[in-house]
């Protein structure tokens, strides 16, 4: 705009990574669980073979609430796990104890005959002979035995999924259950570090046991039961910086504490089908052990140890996410499950975060790839024809044109398929003038494009850089952000965004800087989740 000044207020705004999450589920009272069942997906899943490094372990079963350990195990190189799918010849006599079958296998070994103990469930305890690859060579097997003078009953077992050998120095223990057992939990009986007993992963350290499961697949996971404090001992200091104000941590360990509670499902016992239902990623929560803690972080979690989010007296999976954008959103508009204790409110205290409002350049092609990559087919993509925006400011809804149809995303699918960082976001195409906005001046309500404006700011009024990417205004209860240029191809689509995360619930920057205002940690959780308490 030539000889005039307009004078608007503009931030701008830096932002940090942050968390996804599920869809969320409705408050339910849930009694209180002692221990939570956690699939470590991020390093210990979909394996062929994993390895327990610690020297002694404990071998039991998880009845009830009670673990049940029934023999110490010693191996000086560690205790591997590995998928077995063959044929097996068994006893058809069950043992009390690991040592009456270890010295009946120990008798089949003298006879030139490959054989280990193993187990079925809780002090049921078997022989196993071989490990054929066909049923044939397992009854060829049986007959030798036979021949041998073996006098105990046999059988030819036959395949399955869930079975899993364990080897180490104190020789072979073969785990074999099905779908209606458990499978053993492993428990350490040396100290690992100051004085704290975990299992040793090699990457990483874990308080509580250890499982090793197939969950009817081919490959193996670790889950960790751990006691649900000292699991959020290793959520909290990777969910948030210790470094950080203690009431803002105290916040993120009440909300991570609520948000496991409900997500969790299963306690200390399960099933082989039944694993687990809660990861170690941010698909869940991020959770790094024992080896990702501080002393800080602990300290809160101590301070605020049972205490959980509630509405209604139930307690509530107390989302979260690292950066808002300038106003939280409703679970309504995110999810399409519109729940009291999940609404909008203005997120004015994200002082300072990490990363700058973000800017996503693709093409036409490129972004038909990464579709595809999905398994979405629209053809060629040709144009995102239609948009729509809750009143936050976030994509609730999108139109994909392609060379063969037209495909409509909705909800919180949006950032995932498009591999955004939030759906707060504008599109930008060639011809657009994205900085175009109407402000209220001295000379009244006027419209212009920012990069000619002036700004009104700490330092006084001066010209608006036509450096910034992206210029954000602030309003009474919201950020908006205004792309400074188009692309200048017809191929290339831009997208122009802020926030980070599904932006439901408490912001973690949000808390950061109500913290350094003076807020304490109840204060923060009931502003961010309406109507709700800390119990």
């Amino acid at each position: 705009m030539t000889g005039k000044r307009v004078t608007a207020f503009f931030l701008v705004l830096l932002l940090l990574l942050s968390i996804q999450k599920t869809v969320p589920v409705q408050a339910e009272l849930i009694p209180v669980q002692t221990e939570v069942r956690v699939g470590l997906s991020s390093l210990y899943s979909g394996k062929e073979t994993l390895t327990i490094y610690n020297p002694k372990l404990g071998y039991g079963y998880c009845v009830g609430n009670s673990y049940l350990q029934e023999v110490v195990l010693t191996s000086a190189t560690g205790f591997t796990f590995t998928p077995v799918n063959g044929y097996f010849v068994s006893e058809t006599a069950s043992y009390g104890s690991y040592q009456a079958a270890k010295q009946a296998a120990d008798a089949y070994l003298r006879l030139g005959i490959e054989a280990y103990p193993g187990s079925t469930y809780q002090c049921r305890w078997r022989v196993y002979l071989g490990n054929a690859a066909k049923h044939a060579d397992a009854e060829a097997l049986l007959g030798k035995i036979s021949a041998l003078g073996g006098k105990k009953e046999l059988e030819v077992l036959t395949g399955s999924n869930y079975r899993i050998m364990m080897e180490g120095a104190f020789g072979k223990l073969l785990i074999d259950v099905d779908e209606s057992y458990a499978y053993p939990q492993f428990r350490p009986v040396t100290e690992y570090q100051n004085g704290v007993y975990c299992i040793d992963m090699g990457n990483r350290a874990y308080r509580g046991r250890m499982e090793i499961g197939r969950y009817n697949k081919a490959t193996l996971t670790a889950v960790n039961i751990v006691p649900m404090e000292e699991y959020l001992y290793g959520v909290v200091p990777v969910e948030m910086p210790s470094t950080w104000h203690e009431e803002a941590i105290k916040a993120q360990a009440v909300c991570a504490r609520s948000y496991a509670l409900i997500k969790a499902g299963y306690g200390g016992a399960s099933n082989a089908k039944k694993g687990y239902k809660i990861v170690d990623t941010t698909y869940s929560q991020v959770y790094n052990g024992f080896l990702a803690e501080s002393v800080k972080a602990t300290k809160a979690i101590d301070a605020t140890r049972g205490q959980m989010v509630c509405y209604d007296d139930k307690v509530i999976a107390a989302y979260y996410s690292s950066t808002s954008g300038g106003r939280t959103e409703s679970s309504g508009d995110v999810w399409a499950v519109p729940l009291p204790y999940l609404q909008s409110v203005p997120d004015l205290y994200e002082y300072n975060p990490n990363l700058s409002v973000w800017q996503v350049t693709t093409t036409k092609k490129k972004l038909t790839s990464l579709l595809e990559g999905q398994g979405i087919y629209v053809g060629w993509v040709q144009d995102i024809p239609s948009v729509k925006h809750t009143e936050t400011g976030r994509v609730e809804a999108l139109q994909l044109a392609g060379s063969s149809k037209t495909l409509t995303i909705q909800g919180s699918t949006i950032s995932s398929v498009l591999n955004l960082y939030s759906s707060k976001f504008k599109i930008v195409r060639k011809g657009d003038i994205p900085d175009q906005v109407t402000v209220l001046g001295a000379d009244g309500i006027t419209s212009g494009r920012i990069s000619n404006m002036y700004i009104a700011s700490a330092e006084g009024v001066e010209k608006a850089s036509k450096e910034l990417p992206q210029y954000v205004v602030q309003s009474s209860g919201n950020l908006w952000n205004y792309p400074s240029s188009a692309p200048d191809s017809e191929d290339v689509i831009l997208f122009a965004g802020m926030g980070y995360g599904h932006g439901v619930g408490m912001s973690q920057y949000g808390a950061k800087g109500m913290a350094e205002a003076g807020y304490t940690y109840k204060e923060i959780i009931e502003y961010y989740f309406t109507g709700a308490k800390v119990r």
